[in-house]
């Protein structure tokens, strides 16, 4: 039905025992049940930069270590400048009950796709060979 992601950039003192950088996220979700009612989840996580030569690549690891759940998220493009910012997300991962699960995400401050930011937004998505067209829009007002 919605899903709500925020993101708070690393500050100076915020990185990991090993001394990657890390990003903090709330991420939020909410799915219609055939019967009306909603699913909801919300949980806190952190993005770790492992590699500082490849700062489009960030690490995602959830615990309980048993479940070993691990996400590789690459920024395959953004624009942190423009009138409503984006970068696009493609993820892959894998956990105990699943190997090998994936998706991609646009994330915008506004929330939905500016048409002014489409065409920068298609041409980092076909440079990974992807249209823009294909994707599915979410709801993310959550409301």
């Amino acid at each position: 039905d919605c899903q709500e992601h925020e993101f708070f950039p690393p500050s100076s003192s915020s990185s990991s025992s090993s001394g990657s950088s890390v990003v903090h996220a709330v991420f939020r979700y909410r799915i219609r049940r055939p019967d009306g009612s909603f699913f909801t989840r919300e949980g806190g996580k952190v993005l770790h930069q492992p590699d500082p030569a490849k700062p489009y690549r960030l690490t995602l690891r959830l615990s309980p270590p048993y479940l070993a759940y691990e996400d590789t998220w690459l920024i395959l493009g953004a624009d942190l400048r423009a009138d409503d910012p984006w970068f696009v997300v493609r993820y892959h991962g894998a956990n105990a009950a699943w190997d090998g699960y994936g998706g991609l995400n646009v994330y915008t401050r506004s929330g939905s796709l500016a048409p002014s930011n489409e065409p920068n937004v298609a041409t980092a998505l076909a440079r990974a060979g992807l249209r823009l067209d294909d994707l599915q829009r979410v709801d993310n007002s959550c409301r």
